[in-house]
């Protein structure tokens, strides 16, 4: 094999391990929203982030 069509295979294998160490992170990611959103949800609404014990008493009544 020539030393040409060697580098452009290891380029091409690099390429993949890059795009699937970025889909790992993206998965990660949306997992980490998915549980916030739940979090946030339980606490009384869709708050940007998590309320205080005294702001979701008040957000109740």
């Amino acid at each position: 094999m020539s030393t040409r069509l060697k580098r452009l295979e290891n380029l091409a294998r690099q390429r993949a391990n890059d795009t699937m160490t970025a889909l790992r992170y993206l998965n990660l990611a949306n997992g980490n929203v998915a549980i916030a959103r739940a979090f946030w949800t339980e606490r009384g609404g869709d708050a940007p982030w998590p309320l205080t014990d005294e702001q979701s008493n008040q957000t109740k009544e």
